[in-house]
Parts: structure tokens; C-alpha cells; sequence
């Protein structure tokens, strides 16, 4: 892990393509090999899960840190860039162990070790804003953002999961609130008003989660309608912070919300 994980030298030199590259392929490879592991040792370890966040962690910061030639150099520096990698190799690993069986797992895999090593490229692009990836890294690393939360909203509603609701909940509510945190952290100035905000659609979050017990929806019906949930509350939050929260974006996310609904009752009768 050490060419994972190695800083830039005291004079911030510059890193070859070729070697940024290789090193996001080596986490994603790492990645890969252990979520495979954790697909197919029977009963399942949740310690190599726990590794597995871990590795992805310490070799997302060393790349981060390197290809930021020295301008991330506090311990604090990555911990809101290293939210989205974890939470997403996480998140992947107890999805693909719930819903994916047989050889189909293989596949699986590779994809999830594809998507985060594509995310933990972009996180690298987005620490530029002058950069002409910018634009792209944030379009994907938002994207990641909801299918994470679809990731864990799954697991959190499934069945296999003996949770009560209350800690259905909480763990809805943390999990939108670090998500909220990274999609956030671009659109505020003040690094505070972004948590606090990420806090607030946490807490809303979590009750949403909290009254499907009162709702006569499904398991897959709830996913939908917390995922739309979420989907809105980031959206609306970030043309606030924007200021660009006027009758147009109101009448598209109200649309949006609207075939959400629909969408929510066509699964109910569907499963």
C-alpha cells in the first residue's frame, strides 16, 4: 500500500497521469479482490468488510493528498472527500451480499470496483475548481451520492437486516446526513452552514424513515420513497444556497415529486 498511500515531497511536485492513474486502479483493484471475498466466504466475515473501509480510506487520503501536491497536508484536510469512497464501498459490499447471488457476483464485482475507482478519480478533479474536469467530477460524484444512498436505503428497509425501526431510522439519518455532507460541501461558503444543513436533512430524513411504519408500503416501495426524498432535499437545499430557488426550480422539483409519487405507487403494486 505504500505507493497507495505516499505523500508528495516537501516541494509539491507535480504527479505524472500515468502514475495517478495507476494508483486509483490499485485501490479499486484492492477493493475488488476483498469485496469478492466478502460476496463468497460463507457465513459472512464483517470484519473484512471493516478492512475493506479501512484500505479504501487510507488509499483514497494518500491519493487525494499526492495529487493536491502538498496543499492537503492537515489530518482533517480529506476527512469530507474520504465520506463518499467509504460510504460507497460500504454500502456496495452489503448490496451485492443482500440482493446479488451465484456467479452473477463476479460481475457485480468488477463493476463496484469500476464505479469506485471512477469515484475516487473525481474526487481528485474536484479539488480544482479551475479545472476543466470540474464540471464532470461533480456531475458524478453527485450521482454517487444517490446511489450510495440507494445502496443503503435497501439494506436499511431489507428484510434480512434485523433492525428495529428506530435504528432503521437513525441509520437512515446518518447515512443522508454524510451524503448531504458531500453534495453540500461545494454549494456553501461556510464550511459550518454545510453541516448544519446536512444535520437538518439527516433529522428529516430519519422521520421520513420512521413513518413508512405508518404507511402500508413495501420494502421496495419505501426505497423509491425515500431515495425521491432525498433527491429533493439536496436539490432544494442547493438552489437555496445558490439563490436560485425561484418558480421554475420549484415547478420542476414539484414535477419531479409528482412522477416520484408515481413511481412509488407503481413499484407498491408491482412487488
Amino acid at each position: 500500500m505504500k505507493s497507495v498511500t505516499i505523500r508528495p515531497g516537501p516541494q509539491g511536485q507535480a504527479q505524472r497521469p500515468v502514475e495517478h492513474r495507476e494508483r486509483v486502479f490499485l485501490v479499486a483493484l484492492v477493493y475488488g479482490v476483498g469485496l469478492l471475498a466478502y460476496v463468497l466466504i460463507e457465513p459472512t466475515q464483517v470484519w473484512i468488510l471493516a478492512i475493506l473501509a479501512l484500505l479504501v480510506a487510507l488509499g483514497t487520503d494518500g491519493i487525494l493528498r499526492a495529487y493536491s501536491r502538498g496543499r492537503l497536508r492537515r489530518l482533517d484536510d480529506t476527512a469530507v472527500q474520504l465520506t463518499l469512497p467509504v460510504l460507497f464501498a460500504v454500502g456496495a459490499a452489503v448490496f451485492v451480499e443482500l440482493m446479488v447471488e451465484g456467479y452473477w457476483a463476479v460481475p457485480v464485482t468488477l463493476a463496484m470496483a469500476a464505479s469506485l475507482g471512477t469515484i475516487v478519480h473525481a474526487q481528485c478533479h474536484s479539488l480544482d475548481h479551475r479545472s476543466s474536469e470540474y464540471l464532470r467530477a461533480r456531475i458524478i460524484l453527485h450521482s454517487a451520492c444517490y446511489v450510495t444512498a440507494f445502496f443503503f436505503l435497501v439494506a436499511i428497509l431489507s428484510e434480512q437486516v434485523a433492525l428495529g425501526w428506530w435504528s432503521r431510522a437513525a441509520a437512515a439519518g446518518l447515512v443522508s446526513s454524510l451524503l448531504a455532507l458531500e453534495a453540500l460541501r461545494d454549494a456553501a461558503s461556510q464550511p459550518m452552514r454545510a453541516v448544519a444543513l446536512a444535520l437538518a436533512m439527516g433529522t428529516v430524513m430519519g422521520q421520513a424513515t420512521w413513518a413508512l411504519t405508518f404507511l402500508p408500503l413495501n420494502a421496495s416501495a419505501g426505497v423509491v420513497l425515500l431515495l425521491l426524498c432525498f433527491y429533493v432535499l439536496t436539490g432544494m437545499v442547493q438552489h437555496i444556497l445558490a439563490g436560485q430557488l425561484g418558480p421554475v426550480a420549484v415547478l420542476e422539483f414539484a414535477g419531479v415529486a409528482s412522477l416520484g409519487m408515481g413511481g412509488v405507487i407503481a413499484v407498491q403494486r408491482l412487488f
